[in-house]
This record gives C-alpha cells, structure tokens and sequence, in this order.
C-alpha cells in the first residue's frame, strides 16, 4: 500500500456496531507506539451519512473532509471522512491476512497536495486523535513526497 491509497475492505470485520459491511478507507501509512510494538494502519474510514456533518447535523462541528466520486481517488459515492472519530486499531499482521483472502481493493489515490493538507489539518485539529499519531501521519505524508 502506499500513502494515499483509497481501499475497500469487503466485509470489514471489526465494526463498533451493527452488521458487517464493506468500508472505504484511506491509507495513510503506518506507526508504533513505541519501538516495541507491533505495527498498526493509519485508515480512516469514510461513511456516506452525510446528513450528520450537516448544519444542525449531530458531527457539524467535527473536523471532516468530503469527497466526491468525481474528485478521480476511487470513491464511488459522496462521502466524508471524520477525524474527530478516532482511527481504527487494524495490526499490520492481521490486515496482510485480509489482503492475502483478497478482502481488500485499491480503487484508487489520493495524490492531491491540496486535500492532503485538508487531511492533515483535520488531523491536527481534532482533540479526539493522539498526539503519536499525529505525528506520524505528518511523518507518513512528508516521506511520501507530500509537505503539508
């Protein structure tokens, strides 16, 4: 995978709630927690409940970014990525195994400076992300060639 890449997870297994489903998600690359740890995904998910983002929506005032299908990343309908919902905790192991079943597709990338630094102040601005993985989605994005 490379930073930028926009996949679907057929059958996302570990939903917060409800029924399985296939996700939309963006990679932004990789972090420890410490140089111990195991290594986990930076993929903020997307979600097309745009209702909710809003104004009198329940997440207006959250840090977000819309995509559109016809911005050319991959989407296949409006949706938003919210960043003041914390990032799902996805081991690198474990993802490998999904890729390797085949689960997960890249349909396209995000190669825009501009929405990278959309991103990434959204990132930086939310109280609900730590401050270890901002820093390294920072890191990720200045490594892929993106100075934001």
């Amino acid at each position: 995978m490379t930073v930028g890449d926009v996949f679907l997870w057929r059958d996302y297994p570990y939903r917060a709630s409800g029924r399985i489903k296939d996700r939309w998600f963006i990679y932004l690359g990789t972090y420890r927690a410490d140089p111990f740890s195991e290594v986990f995904l930076l993929i903020p998910t997307t979600t097309t409940q745009l209702h909710h983002f809003e104004p009198g929506g329940s997440r207006e005032s959250h840090h977000f970014v819309r995509f559109q299908p016809s911005d050319g990343f991959g989407f296949e309908a409006e949706c938003v990525a919210d960043f003041d919902e914390v990032f799902y905790d996805t081991p690198q192991a474990k993802f490998d195994v999904y890729v390797q079943k085949g689960d997960i597709t890249v349909k396209g990338r995000i190669a825009s400076l501009s929405v990278f630094r959309q991103i990434s102040d959204a990132i930086q601005k939310s109280r609900e992300i730590d401050r270890c993985i901002k820093r390294s989605v920072l890191e990720n994005l200045r490594r892929a060639g993106f100075e934001v």
